[in-house]
């Protein structure tokens, strides 16, 4: 089945498939879009097999936006069945014709697509395998339990459930949305993420607006990025710019590098930072916190949360932590001169290194006091080490 039509620049190409064993869609600098439909029916009988074949019926259609193709599998339903007396197969075409055998039936269908690559794209697909060619221009992805491998595109609106996809490089803005679903590519554009049951492998993104349940995600290297939400999640990063993480629920945050990081709140998770400048965590409990090295400061508010901060750069200019019935490490050995408060100290055991004096309950001295950075630990029923 074939069929070809010339393309204006400005037409939207609309393409849908579905029980489609493989499609390949080319994409090329011309400015027609054609396909090619082959579907074979693997049965004894010729004469009923050419009778299905000749109700089938494809075609390109014009649109408001531009052209549809609608690729689909040709049966409105096709249904093989084991009996008493043998097998049988029944078949009601899109016209609504029918069709029974005495018998099981195989039909394959694939497809080959010719499409401008300078056009705006919408794929929609279900059951079925694809492979997508360069595309200059934006494209929409909506596909369900199917495979595609797809190139380089300008920009993307992706939501796919229960497939697997590859993608080149997205230039542009990016909305990715999986569902039960595994997504690998390289380089994607600022914009949204939101994973449901899936996961997300990726070289590099710009700016990330991001939502994970039971789902792990994988960057290389990423922009600013707010967690709206990560639920029974892991996040994983090399690098990372500006990150806002709003709720942190049985989840695990671990960043290499990031610039600053705020989590507003986190519950039952563990958080994981190798280097940072500035790091704070507003409220939250039984999250397990740990810093390699911060150069800025550092604001924690939270309880039942062991947090141990490898490194104090000697820069950083605020440490307050508020915590209970848990541990506190905090390495200072760059900290030339400091002053420990530890309030109530009465029910807090506090282990200093050397170097380090006690002048009082809760209060120990570090060099001489001039310019003495202020170590603020609030943390009752607690071990600190020093």
């Amino acid at each position: 089945y074939k069929a070809q039509t010339n393309v204006s620049t400005s037409d939207l190409i609309e393409l849908s498939t579905a029980h489609c064993k493989e499609m390949i869609i080319n994409t090329t600098d011309d400015n027609t879009a054609s396909y090619t439909v082959t579907i074979t029916i693997d049965v004894d009988d010729k004469e009923l097999a050419n009778k299905i074949l000749d109700e089938v019926d494809y075609k390109i259609s014009k649109s408001g936006n531009g052209i549809e193709m609608d690729l689909e599998w040709p049966f409105r339903s096709f249904s093989n069945s084991s009996g008493l007396f043998g097998a049988k197969t029944s078949i009601t075409m899109k016209n609504g014709k029918k069709f029974d055998y005495s018998g099981r039936m195989k039909v394959k269908m694939i497809a080959e697509v010719n499409i401008p690559k300078k056009n705006k794209l919408e794929i929609e697909g279900r059951h079925s395998t694809l492979q997508l060619g360069h595309m200059s221009n934006e494209v929409e992805i909506d596909i369900e339990h199917a495979t595609l491998n797809a190139n380089d595109m300008k920009a993307a609106d992706i939501d796919i459930a229960h497939t697997t996809m590859s993608i080149g490089n997205v230039y542009g803005e990016t909305a990715i949305s999986l569902s039960h679903s595994k997504l690998n590519g390289m380089k994607v554009g600022s914009g949204k993420i939101d994973l449901s049951h899936s996961r997300l492998e990726l070289i590099e993104t710009g700016n990330a607006s991001v939502n994970l349940s039971h789902s792990n995600a994988d960057i290389e290297k990423g922009g600013n990025m707010e967690l709206n939400s990560m639920q029974h999640s892991e996040l994983e990063m090399n690098t990372a710019g500006e990150v806002i993480a709003n709720s942190l629920q049985h989840s695990t945050l671990d960043i290499e590098t990031a610039a600053n990081v705020m989590v507003r709140n986190g519950q039952h998770g563990k958080i994981i930072i190798g280097k940072l400048t500035n790091f704070e965590f507003k409220s939250g409990g039984f999250t397990q916190v740990h810093i390699g090295s911060v150069s800025g400061l550092v604001d924690i508010n939270t309880q039942h949360s062991n947090i141990s901060i490898d490194e104090l750069g000697s820069s950083v200019t605020k440490v307050d932590i508020e915590n209970q019935f848990a541990s506190v490490s905090i390495g200072t050995s760059n900290i030339k001169n400091f002053n420990l408060y530890v309030n109530d100290g009465k029910h807090t055991t506090v282990r200093i290194s050397s170097g380090v004096k006690k002048k009082s309950d809760g209060y120990y001295t570090k060099g001489t006091g001039n310019d003495a950075l202020e170590i603020n630990v609030n943390c009752p029923h607690c071990t600190v080490n020093l």
